[in-house]
């Protein structure tokens, strides 16, 4: 799912690039990069969210399919101004992360602390 929402972004940048205004063609607009890694007794997610504010970020547990989804509105300054580059990522993002092993959804933990979201989800036994 990563590499295919990071492909349709690219090729939405570049159609803007070209026709000079966005296609739209993809409701995520960035993708957050994460890790996932687990230890004896949980599986540990962490994503990387700076500039995203916690009142943004749904994360929701459906079966074994882990989903966050938010938004990172615009860092720029309301009013007339002139961009002369923008390269920080805004919008809507989703992830969406097959959990490989049974899991205690309803103990799901998440903090979000200087622009990292850490995941917590205990495994069954």
């Amino acid at each position: 799912m990563y590499y295919l929402d990071r492909i349709f972004h690219q090729m939405d940048r570049l159609l803007e690039t070209t026709f000079g205004k966005s296609s739209h063609w993809f409701e995520t607009h960035w993708v957050p990069p994460l890790d996932l890694y687990e230890s004896k007794d949980k599986l540990i997610l962490l994503l990387e969210l700076p500039a995203v504010e916690k009142k943004e970020i749904e994360v929701t547990l459906q079966e074994d399919i882990l989903t966050i989804t938010g938004i990172r509105r615009s860092l720029l300054p309301q009013g007339e101004h002139i961009c002369h580059r923008m390269e920080i990522q805004q919008g809507r993002f989703l992830r969406k992360i097959k959990l490989s092993r049974p899991v205690k959804g309803d103990k799901i933990s998440a903090r979000l602390k200087n622009g990292i979201l850490k995941i917590e989800i205990p495994k069954e036994n």
